[in-house]
């Protein structure tokens, strides 16, 4: 099982050779091999790179590594950075991928910046367009390239040139038909196919990335894992995807259907193809990868917030640019009605018609004063929900049964007690795997809950995810977290209910 370490520290430098020397200006992210920092070359100043490292990579997988990377390298297309190296640190066991970076923001911090976190159809399939050819340039390679991790935290919108480039290629493989590519470690949970779990990938693992993105980007949801809907449907359980329509009901039929059968758990169910899915995902569509700037229908601006002190600097440049409020102009109404009011006051010469109109304008100008009810708009904070609006599932103060280690493949007892809910927190008592402990967590709308449980011993933490089901039993899967928030490898099963 990988051991996780600490992050090198900005100002550090790697060494890339025996000339070659980066240092480390700050952490762009965290995932299931290591940490991928932002770097400066020593030598052309100028030149900034993302690093993506490697630790504690055994003889098998840095040979697969190598091999892999040296593919990449001459991989070439607009939407996918360029491999610059690989190398080796032999004295703290890693290995460095070192790629173009590329500066801008996510499509993960974007998405949060419209209306409930969603991103209109025409907008979404102009975004994904350009993902969409590089994706079917990686499958078209021989041997094909699978990504494997195809989220919105992937792919960046540049500040430069807006068109869209999938970043992230440390876990990228290159499939071979007859062998098993194990990547239980490899899988972002949400967006990963049921297949990155242990069986193996393929190029169709790619189009369930690709379906789960979009419909986050649609319904400003992220799907359910796909190994709790692997579970529930294998007990002959009903789906716990909820329908994209269900979230966003004026989605075209066409556009749900399509991306439901990318998101098929039997990788055999999906497209045979990237092309097939986005045919079929673009029949009858109206939208132009020419339409306008991605920012421009944005409620906030992204603008540069120089920030000078150290610290703050990786923080800043992780997240490339600082997005903030711009003041909305709004029709002001209660001019114009006061305006008619003294109009009609002249033409009319009726002080009693004229008062009527002038507190009926007053009244515009105040709307709380006038008990009257607006639609929230996008951009104000009545858009948020109203405190109460919203009810979640209660759940009771005991639940009982087993949780199982698939590593171990073993099972034990397993209990959540002295349950407190406030709203969509949840807290309590935890026991299960030898171990006891506390958890706290959230419960959704429609009965999807996660939480997490320290291990104090090993600096560890076990993160559940969950359904209620018909008649209170909740069933789900989880996994074990080191310290950096990265997945172990150790996972498993768990089904409790009431009492």
């Amino acid at each position: 099982m990988q051991q996780g370490r600490d992050t090198l520290p900005i100002g550090s430098s790697i060494s890339g050779g025996s000339r070659d020397r980066y240092i480390v200006e700050a952490i762009l992210g965290k995932g299931g091999f290591g940490t991928i920092y932002l770097v400066r070359d020593q030598r052309v100043k100028q030149n900034l790179y993302a690093l993506k490292e490697v630790i504690d990579p055994n003889k098998r997988e840095l040979e697969h590594l190598s091999f892999e990377c040296e593919i990449l390298r001459h991989i070439e297309h607009p939407s996918l950075p360029r491999l610059q190296r690989v190398f080796e640190d032999t004295k703290s066991n890693r290995v460095y991928i070192l790629m173009d970076y590329i500066e801008g923001p996510n499509l993960e911090q974007l998405r949060h910046q419209y209306f409930e976190n969603r991103i209109a159809l025409p907008r979404m399939l102009s975004i994904m367009a350009p993902i969409m050819e590089a994706i079917s340039f990686l499958h078209h390679q021989g041997p094909p390239i699978v990504h494997r991790d195809i989220k919105p935290s992937n792919i960046i919108v540049p500040t430069a040139n807006e068109k869209a480039v999938l970043v992230d290629f440390g876990i990228a493989k290159v499939y071979e038909p007859e062998a098993t590519t194990t990547a239980i470690r490899q899988c972002s949970p949400g967006y990963g196919a049921p297949e990155q779990y242990g069986i193996g990938t393929t190029p169709r693992t790619d189009i369930y990335g690709l379906g789960a993105t979009s419909y986050t980007l649609l319904t400003g949801k992220v799907p359910v894992d796909s190994l709790l809907r692997m579970i529930q449907l294998s007990e002959k359980d009903a789906d716990p995807l909820v329908p994209m329509q269900q979230i966003v009901p004026t989605l075209p039929d066409h556009v749900a259907e399509t991306i439901q059968r990318a998101m098929s758990v039997r990788r055999n169910d999906r497209f045979a193809s990237v092309e097939e899915f986005w045919q079929t995902l673009t029949a009858g569509a109206e939208w132009s990868q020419s339409s306008e700037p991605l920012f421009a229908s944005l409620p906030f601006q992204s603008q540069p917030d120089v920030i000078t002190d150290p610290k703050h600097r990786s923080e800043q440049l992780a997240s490339s640019q600082v997005l903030k409020t711009l003041p909305v102009s709004r029709p002001k109404r209660w001019r114009i009605m006061l305006i008619s009011a003294l109009i009609l006051l002249v033409l009319l010469g009726g002080v009693g018609i004229a008062t009527i109109y002038w507190t009926s304008a007053l009244r515009s100008a105040h709307p709380v004063a006038a008990k009257t009810h607006a639609l929230p708009s996008p951009t104000s904070s009545a858009a948020s929900p109203r405190p109460n609006a919203t009810v979640y599932p209660l759940l009771i103060r005991q639940y009982s049964g087993t949780i199982n280690d698939m590593v171990a493949n073993s099972t034990t007892n397993m209990s959540l007690s002295n349950i407190q809910q406030q709203g969509r927190t949840i807290l309590g008592n935890f026991v299960g795997l030898g171990l006891t402990g506390k958890f706290v967590g959230t419960i959704d709308t429609i009965g999807n809950l996660q939480f997490q449980v320290p291990i104090f011993s090993s600096s560890e933490t076990i993160s559940f995810q969950g359904n209620v089901k018909l008649g209170g039993s909740i069933v789900g899967s989880y996994r074990i977290l080191n310290q950096n928030g990265e997945f172990t490898g150790e996972y498993g099963l768990w089904s409790i209910s009431p009492g």
